[in-house]
C-alpha cells in the first residue's frame, strides 16, 4: 500500500515521512491512512466580521473539487461578530466544483490552531500543519480537535476525569476533573451537550456542560437521586428516588431545571423508555409494580403488577414491549404501555439481575449471577431460545455492534458473545473472552450501576474500566487481549462515558461538530479527508468578548524555584516547588485538585507525571528522579484554570552523569 500513496502524493518526502508513521493515533479512531494532494486557490467570501444571522464562510476549490467551510453561532442568528467563549457549530462539505454533485463520504478531520503573526496557512504551511497535527505533539496541541472523542471516568472521590485517549494508551492526556459536591452514584448523557450526574449524599444532580468540562447547576431534588436516565429525544432527564414518598423526578436539559415530580410505588427504581418517547417505564421493586408514564405531560396512567420483585428493565423498539427482570421468582415479564398486566411472563430461575436488550431489538439478555447464567430471549417469540452457564458471577451486559460484552464479578476475565450467532433454540453460545485487567472489573470499594465497558466511536473496541486496577483498558475486538491502557490517576474507575466530538456526517452529506470558540486572535481550521484526498486551511478571526472577564482565558502564573539552567545528578530526586498566581491580580491560587508537573527529556521518550501537593497555601510540589545525563523540561497543567500542558511556561534543566560509586 505504502508505495502507491508515494506515488500520488505531492509532498515533500520528510512531511509524508511524518504523517504516514504517525497515523497510529488517527487509526485507532477510524480515521485511515490519507494521501494528501494541494492546489486550487482559497476564495473567502465574508469579511472578518461577518453581518448579523450570517456564517462565516469559505471555499477551496482543489483539483476540481471544491470545499465549503462554515462556522455558525448556537443559537444560529446572533450576534455580528465570532467571540471568544462562543458556542458555535463547524460545518463542512465537499463537492465537485463543474457540477456541485456531492462526493462519496469520506472521513474528514479538523483541527483549529492558533497564529501569532502573518497571513492565514496556505500551500506548504497548511501541508506541514497537517503533518504535526496527526502526530498528536503534546507542542502541536490544536486549540480545537474535532477528529476526538473523550473518555469520562466517574471516580469515588467526588471527581469525574476526563481523557484524551488519542496520544498512545498509556501516555493519554487528561483533559480535565471535574469535582462534584459529593461522590456520583450514576450518570446520563443528553445529547453530545450535557452530563447529568446524580449524587445521593447532596440530594441533588449536577449538569455538566461537555463543551467546557464545568458544572453549570446542581438540581436540588429534595431526596437521594440514584438512577438516572434520559429521554430518547433528549429533551430531559429523569432520576429516581427511594427516599418516602419514592418516585421520579424529571430535569429539563435545555435549562437544567427540576420541571416535574411523581409518586411511583416503593423503590428502589429503574427506568426504560419507549422508542418514540412517548412513555416511561418505572420499575418499583418495593411495590412489585411497574408505572408508566406520559413523557409529554408527566403524568402516571398506570401501575403494572408484576409477579415478583422488579429489579431491570429494557425496552425492544422491534416488539413495542418492555422487558422487565424480576429478582426473587425467576421471571421475566413483558409489558405494554397500554395494559394493566404483563402480555407474557418467561420463566427462569430465581436471581436474575440486568436485562439488556441487542442494538437491534430482536434479543433480550439477561444475566443470573448467583446462578452463573445468561438467558437469551427472542422478543418476537417471547421465548427463552439460549441459555449459557458462564461461571464467576455474570452481572453487567453491554452492546457493541457486533459483540455482547459480559463482566463478571469474581473474574478479571470479560466474556464476549457474537450477535451474528445467537437465536437458534437449543443451540450452545459461542462465548470468547479475553482479560479486563489483574482484578474483577466487577468489585469495587465504592461500585455503581453505571456502565463499565463503553463502545469506542466509529471502531470494533471498546474501552474497559477496572476500579481496583485504578485503569482503563482499550479492547480490539478480535485481538487475544487489550492493546493498551491508561491510568486513572490512583482513583477508583467505577463507571465510564464516552463523548463523541468528531465531525458527523449528516444526510444532506455535510460534516459538522459543534465546540466553544478559544480567546481572541486569529486561527486556521486546518481541514483533511481521505477520499477525495484534500487538505485545505480556512482562516477564523475570534474577536474579544467585552461580556467575560478579562482573565477568562489568561492562563495562571507559575513561579518555580528551580533557575533556568540548574543542573542536577542522575538518578537523584529533584524536588519541584513553585507557586501558582492568578493572572490578574497575583494572588496565589490554592487547594488546587488537578495540577499536574510533567518532565520529559529531550530529546528521548523519557516522560514521568505527578500530581502536585500543596504544601501552603498556592505553594505547590512535586518529585521525580532524572534516569540518565541530558536535558529535561518540566511543564505545568491545571485544567480548571486554562493551563494547558503545552503553554509556553516551562522550566528547563540540566542533568549531570551520577558521581562514581553513587546510584
Amino acid at each position: 500500500m505504502i508505495p502507491s500513496l508515494i506515488r500520488t502524493l505531492s509532498l515533500n518526502f520528510d512531511i509524508f515521512s511524518g504523517i504516514i508513521t504517525r497515523l497510529e493515533g488517527l487509526r485507532m479512531r477510524g480515521l485511515y491512512p490519507l494521501t494528501v494532494v494541494f492546489s486550487g486557490l482559497l476564495f473567502l467570501s465574508a469579511p472578518a466580521a461577518a453581518q448579523p444571522a450570517e456564517p462565516l464562510s469559505a471555499t477551496s476549490v482543489q483539483d476540481g473539487i471544491a470545499v465549503k467551510f462554515e462556522v455558525r453561532r448556537l443559537p444560529e442568528g446572533s450576534a455580528a461578530e465570532f467571540r471568544e467563549g462562543d458556542r458555535v457549530r463547524f460545518r463542512f462539505s465537499a463537492a465537485e466544483a463543474s457540477t456541485g454533485g456531492n462526493l462519496p463520504a469520506g472521513q474528514p478531520a479538523g483541527w483549529m490552531i492558533r497564529h501569532e503573526s502573518g497571513p492565514p496557512l496556505s500551500g506548504g504551511q497548511c501541508t506541514q500543519a497537517a503533518s504535526r497535527l496527526i502526530g498528536g505533539s503534546l507542542l502541536s496541541k490544536p486549540e480545537i480537535d474535532l477528529n476526538a472523542y473523550y473518555v469520562l471516568v466517574l471516580h469515588q472521590d467526588s471527581t469525574i476525569s476526563v481523557v484524551d485517549p488519542l496520544f498512545g494508551f498509556g501516555n493519554s492526556q487528561l483533559l480535565a476533573l471535574i469535582p462534584l459536591k459529593s461522590s456520583g452514584y450514576d450518570w446520563t448523557l443528553a445529547g453530545e451537550d450535557r452530563l447529568f450526574v446524580s449524587i445521593p449524599d447532596a440530594n441533588a444532580v449536577a449538569a455538566i456542560e461537555t463543551a467546557t468540562w464545568k458544572v453549570i447547576r446542581e438540581v436540588a431534588i429534595g431526596a437521594k437521586p440514584d438512577r438516572i436516565a434520559a429521554q430518547p429525544n433528549g429533551l430531559y432527564v429523569w432520576t429516581a428516588y427511594a427516599d418516602e414518598p419514592s418516585g421520579v423526578a424529571v430535569i429539563s436539559t435545555a435549562d437544567a431545571r427540576l420541571v416535574a415530580r411523581i409518586r411511583t410505588g416503593r423503590g428502589p427504581h429503574q427506568f426504560a423508555f419507549s422508542a418514540d418517547g412517548r412513555f416511561v417505564f418505572v420499575t418499583n421493586a418495593g411495590s412489585r409494580t411497574v408505572s408508566v408514564i406520559n413523557a409529554q405531560n408527566f403524568r402516571k396512567i398506570r401501575d403494572i403488577a408484576v409477579n415478583g420483585r422488579p429489579v431491570s428493565i429494557a425496552f425492544s423498539a422491534l416488539a413495542n414491549r418492555a422487558y422487565v427482570a424480576l429478582e426473587d421468582t425467576g421471571c421475566v415479564a413483558v409489558c405494554e404501555a397500554k395494559r394493566a398486566r404483563p402480555v407474557s411472563e418467561m420463566a427462569a430461575e430465581p436471581g436474575l439481575r440486568q436485562i439488556r436488550v441487542s442494538p437491534n431489538g430482536r434479543f433480550a439478555f439477561v444475566v443470573n449471577p448467583p446462578k452463573n447464567l445468561l438467558h437469551i430471549i427472542d422478543v418476537s417469540t417471547n421465548r427463552i431460545v439460549q441459555t449459557g452457564n458462564l461461571e464467576h458471577e455474570p452481572d453487567q451486559i453491554t452492546f457493541s455492534d457486533n459483540l455482547a460484552y459480559i463482566r463478571l464479578r469474581k473474574s478479571e476475565n470479560v466474556l464476549m458473545v457474537p450477535l451474528d450467532g445467537i437465536g437458534t433454540p437449543g443451540e450452545p453460545l459461542r462465548v470468547g473472552d479475553f482479560p479486563g485487567g489483574q482484578h474483577p472489573a466487577g468489585q469495587a470499594n465504592h461500585p455503581s450501576p453505571a456502565d463499565s465497558f463503553a463502545q469506542a466511536p466509529g471502531e470494533g473496541a471498546v474501552l474497559v474500566a477496572n476500579p481496583l486496577d485504578k485503569a482503563v483498558y482499550y479492547y480490539k475486538e478480535g485481538m487475544a487481549a487489550p492493546m493498551g491502557s491508561f491510568s486513572t490517576y490512583g482513583r477508583e474507575a467505577r463507571a465510564i462515558l464516552v463523548v463523541d466530538r468528531s465531525l458527523h456526517r449528516r444526510p444532506s452529506g455535510v460534516y459538522e461538530a459543534d465546540a466553544v470558540l478559544p480567546r481572541a486572535g486569529s486561527y486556521d481550521m486546518v481541514f483533511l479527508m481521505d477520499s477525495p484526498r484534500l487538505v485545505s486551511c480556512f482562516p477564523v478571526p475570534v474577536q474579544p468578548n467585552p461580556s467575560l472577564p478579562s482573565h477568562l482565558f489568561a492562563a495562571p502564573i507559575i513561579v518555580a524555584e528551580i533557575k533556568p539552567g540548574q543542573r542536577f545528578k542522575a538518578g537523584e530526586p529533584i524536588q519541584v516547588r513553585f507557586q501558582v498566581l492568578d493572572a490578574a491580580t497575583r494572588a496565589p491560587k490554592a487547594d488546587l485538585s488537578d495540577l499536574r508537573v510533567v518532565a520529559f527529556r529531550a530529546p528521548g521518550s523519557w516522560r514521568y507525571q505527578q500530581w502536585a501537593r500543596q504544601s501552603a497555601p498556592g505553594l505547590y510540589q512535586a518529585e521525580f528522579a532524572p534516569p540518565e545525563p541530558g536535558e529535561y523540561h518540566i511543564s505545568f497543567e491545571c485544567l480548571s484554570l486554562g493551563l494547558r500542558i503545552n503553554n509556553p511556561q516551562e522550566v528547563e534543566l540540566y542533568v549531570e552523569a551520577a558521581s562514581p560509586g553513587g546510584h
